[in-house]
């Protein structure tokens, strides 16, 4: 019996449109004091630009689309854990982050984007920062494909030293020169 792909593409489409109404949402969040017309038009640039064609119109490519989808939540909770300073929100974090590496390897990165993200447009104070770094660093090491546990630490290390480094970078600007 032949399977209809019908189906899947709705779902397809169906996910996608969600993921662009995330995006939409985590843009608006990101940059509160922007017109909301801006992060509109990321999120209608994104949706409408011509390399998500084959995400969409690919059954095999949902993974594309959760992974990005779940690390865009990653951000979304990260972003509403600096403003509530609430732990639901911290732990949501991680939870999603696994969520998206379960879905595609490549959504690693966001152990840097995230934290990224919260240094350079947040308001966020050092503890923020040192626990979402905690919270991401732990599974990305965990999934990360490194095989001895040198590498392991090093890779914790280079990580929390990347965040850390910007947050003292941002907060603490240079001696002026005479």
């Amino acid at each position: 019996e032949v399977e209809n792909p019908h189906l899947s593409h709705f779902f397809n489409v169906v996910l996608y449109a969600l993921l662009c109404v995330l995006l939409f949402v985590v843009m608006r969040r990101l940059f509160p004091q922007y017109n909301p017309l801006f992060a509109f038009f990321v999120a209608l640039l994104f949706t409408a630009h011509p390399i998500h064609t084959e995400v969409v119109a690919s059954i095999k490519n949902r993974d594309e689309i959760f992974a990005l989808g779940f690390g865009l939540l990653s951000v979304y909770s990260a972003l509403r854990y600096v403003q509530s300073s609430k732990l639901r929100w911290l732990l949501l974090v991680p939870v999603t982050f696994v969520l998206g590496i379960l879905s595609k390897s490549t959504t690693i990165t966001f152990v840097l984007l995230v934290p990224l993200a919260v240094v350079l447009l947040t308001p966020a104070n050092f503890r923020q920062v040192l626990f979402l770094a905690v919270v991401l660093v732990i599974p990305s090491v965990f999934f990360s494909r490194l095989y001895s546990v040198t590498q392991q630490i090093l890779f914790a290390a280079a990580l929390f030293l990347a965040v850390v480094g910007l947050f003292v970078l941002k907060h603490f600007p240079a001696i002026k020169t005479q």
